[in-house]
């Protein structure tokens, strides 16, 4: 007997639904960043959606240890408020900004925090080697932090990106060509789970707008459903 294939219809209302969650969840994350401590109503209220899809998220997000949940202490009569935060201090996140002379990296937390910031020279004549050089000192100051690694990482460089791929296409300055940045950073790290690739330019162009609408320097992409910090480190 042969087998019955799903129809494409259910494949693709499946696929959405992850992607519909992913963007939920993202929308979510950054409205609890920037207005924390906030309430799941107010949550639901800013964001749209229904209360059970906001409780269901947040649910996750606090057995992830994004979120923290804190009864707020009122004088009024009636229930404590139940407020969320971003849990810090659990997850670490590396950012690294390649240029022609200096390199620059920082350690960041899940709400923007920079912990530690590093200048090096930048060593171009061996970008994998570099990489990897870069990449063993920023889990150096993630251990100084008491964290054991990164959850993500985000890299910013001076010429032509592939972000879907992670690569560097071409960096004049730098003398990069066809460089599997990914591939670099899944060799040395293999536990990071996230790597965000972006030409600096459009990366301090971003960053500066969050600082213009939000007063950070730091902003936070979640398409995947988890939080890559990206640095103005380019300024």
């Amino acid at each position: 007997m042969k087998s019955i294939r799903k129809p494409r219809t259910v494949q693709v209302t499946n696929f959405n639904s992850k992607v519909v969650r992913d963007l939920n969840r993202s929308a979510i994350l950054n409205i609890i960043r920037e207005q924390q401590p906030i309430s799941r109503a107010r949550i639901a209220e800013l964001t749209k959606l229904n209360k059970s899809t906001v409780s269901s998220i947040v649910e996750s997000l606090v057995a992830e240890r994004l979120l923290q949940e804190k009864t707020e202490r009122r004088q009024s009569v009636g229930r404590n408020p139940i407020n969320l935060r971003l849990r810090t201090g659990t997850h670490l996140f590396g950012v690294i900004y390649f240029d022609s002379v200096t390199t620059k990296l920082a350690v960041v937390d899940i709400d923007g925090t920079i912990k530690r910031t590093v200048d090096r020279r930048t060593e171009a004549g061996h970008p994998e080697q570099f990489v990897s050089r870069c990449l063993q000192e920023l889990k150096s100051l993630a251990r100084e932090n008491g964290v054991p690694g990164f959850k993500g990482i985000g890299v910013t460089v001076a010429g032509i990106v592939d972000s879907a791929r992670s690569k560097v296409v071409f960096a004049p300055n730098l003398g990069w060509d066809e460089l599997d940045l990914e591939k670099v950073i899944r060799t040395s790290c293999p536990e990071i789970s996230i790597i965000a690739l972006e030409n600096d330019a459009k990366a301090s162009a971003v960053a500066e707008l969050s600082e213009s609408a939000r007063g950070s320097l730091w902003t936070e992409e979640c398409s995947t459903g988890n939080l890559t910090p990206q640095a103005n480190l380019a300024t």
